[in-house]
């Protein structure tokens, strides 16, 4: 049960790398942080072995589309200065 989230999000980035995220990127991040809370209750609610480890690898799937949302972001939005680019 320990890699089930590393394999969700394993497979969520070989998709990534396929089909890149164009459009309504803030909409897609708020979708999947929606999607890792609800996994995060299915997991905590179920009693069935196979469902907890579904619950897992969605939550993992999810977890990574958000991150590399977050990470573009955060480069996208660093200035060249502070990159340690010079601006001529």
């Amino acid at each position: 049960m320990r890699g089930a989230p590393a394999l969700g999000a394993l497979l969520m980035t070989a998709v990534l790398a396929q089909h890149a995220i164009k459009r309504r990127v803030g909409m897609r991040m708020f979708q999947t942080v929606i999607v890792f809370g609800l996994t995060t209750v299915v997991f905590a609610l179920s009693h069935l072995i196979w469902l907890s480890i579904l619950a897992l690898v969605i939550l993992g799937a999810a977890d990574i589309v958000s991150m590399m949302i977050r990470i573009s972001l955060v480069q996208l939005a660093t200035s060249n200065e502070m990159r340690g680019r010079s601006v001529q």
